[in-house]
């Protein structure tokens, strides 16, 4: 089902980057996800590292292999990114508006989801806040 794509890409949204779009430095980038939990109401905060390569981020390379889902706004204004996916799948449909923006060393961003199924509305959202460490450390295979 889509809602596990869409959610999958909310994950990695902070922390992919792409060939154009917002340009994010590369390092090695701390990331909080807030969300609720759709079951109990509660907010549920997920931290993870993630060591990026890429200076830019584009949406519309996420959604390329994503079927059933379609880029319907992808709108850069300076370091601020703007965008809104609608995604369709097994009688399910998806709605996604969301926003991230880079300042330097850091980034926050926010993004909502409408989910439609068997004559039922579940909505989810979810805020980030980004902070670059550093340069990402070097492996072993670096070192050879």
């Amino acid at each position: 089902m889509k809602y596990k794509a869409i959610l999958l890409v909310s994950i990695m949204l902070p922390t992919l980057t792409m060939a154009k779009g917002l340009e994010v430095e590369p390092g090695l980038w701390e990331t909080s996800m807030t969300r609720t939990d759709p079951l109990s109401g509660q907010e549920v905060t997920d931290t993870q590292k993630e060591c990026i390569e890429e200076r830019y981020f584009d949406p519309e390379e996420l959604t390329k292999d994503m079927q059933g889902c379609k880029l319907t706004q992808n709108e850069l204004k300076g370091n601020k990114l703007n965008f809104t996916m609608h995604c369709e799948d097994a009688g399910m449909t998806s709605s996604v508006a969301g926003e991230y923006e880079v300042n330097g060393d850091k980034g926050n961003g926010k993004m909502d989801f409408v989910i439609m199924g068997m004559g039922q509305e579940m909505k989810l959202s979810m805020n980030w806040e980004s902070t670059r460490l550093g340069d990402c450390p070097k492996t072993k295979q670096d070192k050879n």
